[in-house]
């Protein structure tokens, strides 16, 4: 069964084209009763499938994260024994829970988690926390003063001049940021999100920086868990002195100048679309205001998990008041051990 890679194309007729599993072994058997399709396809190829009568060329793209089964209707003048070289053949789609002929078991449809940082999975800022390196602990008035709504980015980097004109060396600060306490229960629902990633795809988007979340997450033997972070972009300069720049520009008039995580979000999922992956239910687990910008993109069937007596929940509960209710379900949560509760619903659900 070749597979060679192609560029997608669309169908002038606006028919759609379905993308053939190569790893089902079961599939030429298959042909005339109904193609059974893997919904973990991601490859886009061109498929040439033989059996008694008929050549046919199938050229694929990328579709969604669905267990699809089509029936193909082939016109009269398709004799036996000739090749159908068109990019395209119209199909009947229908939706139904299917197993995937390589293996014999049902695939899962995967959820979505996305993770804030600061006040979610650490118990602390972590961009205050760092100040525990600087002299006496604590900044200087006029340090302290410099900042302005909606620049933190630029305020943080103001501090990380004065913790190096102070002296303080990245072996000092690591020591320090590894030794964040996590949020109650994120240790025992991180190390269950690993052990179950073939059910969550896991990322991070938060306002901190890269060097602060890879130090706590390695020291924690973390880092597998999560697929993406998406964070302020940070490095060591050759004087030793750390630096931060903003993740990227945005014209969202509700988030701080240097991160719109409703759009982060959604730029992931478009990728993850064109992929070829979708997501039976994206969780957004947070505590911030500015968390409330990208669980208004959730849909029905999503959930808002904002931290307990946080920012977030009284945001989500001041729209409520305002009758401008969030589109998504919304838990609350203390501990996180109430976020893996619910997690293991959702497998038990998805197992059955």
């Amino acid at each position: 069964m070749p597979l060679k890679p192609v560029a997608p194309s669309k169908c002038p007729s606006g028919c759609r084209r379905i993308p053939v599993c190569g790893r089902c072994p079961g599939l030429l058997a298959e042909v005339w009763r109904g193609l059974q399709l893997c919904p973990s396809h991601t490859a886009v190829f061109s498929l040439s499938v033989t059996f008694p009568r008929v050549v046919v060329a199938i050229n694929s793209f990328l579709c969604s994260d669905i267990c699809l089964s089509c029936i193909f209707f082939f016109s009269p003048e398709h004799k036996a024994g000739v090749t159908i070289q068109s990019s395209f053949i119209y199909v009947n789609i229908f939706f139904s829970p299917l197993v995937c002929l390589g293996n014999r078991s049902r695939t899962a449809m995967k959820f979505l988690l996305v993770f804030d940082f600061d006040h979610t999975i650490v118990d602390e800022n972590s961009d205050t926390w760092i100040v525990r390196c600087a002299p006496d602990k604590k900044l200087p008035n006029g340090l302290q003063s410099s900042y302005r709504p909606g620049h933190w980015t630029e305020y943080m980097g103001r501090v990380f001049v004065y913790l190096g004109d102070s002296g303080v060396q990245e072996d000092d600060m690591k020591r320090t940021m590894t030794a964040i306490p996590f949020t109650a229960g994120m240790v025992d629902l991180l190390g269950f999100i690993g052990k179950n990633k073939e059910f969550f795809d896991c990322i991070i988007v938060s306002d901190s920086n890269t060097v602060f979340i890879d130090w706590i997450l390695k020291a924690a033997d973390f880092q597998e868990v999560f697929d993406e972070v998406f964070t302020n972009p940070a490095a060591f300069s050759s004087s030793g002195y750390l630096t931060v720049q903003n993740f990227h520009a945005h014209q969202c008039p509700k988030c701080p100048k240097n991160l719109c995580k409703r759009k982060v979000l959604k730029e992931f999922l478009d990728k993850q679309l064109e992929r070829g992956v979708s997501y039976t239910q994206i969780a957004y687990i947070g505590d911030g205001g500015n968390d409330l910008c990208p669980v208004m993109f959730l849909k029905k069937g999503d959930v808002a998990m904002p931290r307990h007596g946080y920012t977030l929940e009284k945001k989500i509960s001041q729209l409520s008041r305002d009758f401008c209710p969030i589109e998504c379900s919304v838990l609350v949560w203390s501990s996180a051990v109430e976020i893996m509760s619910y997690l293991k619903l959702l497998i038990k659900e998805q197992l059955k």
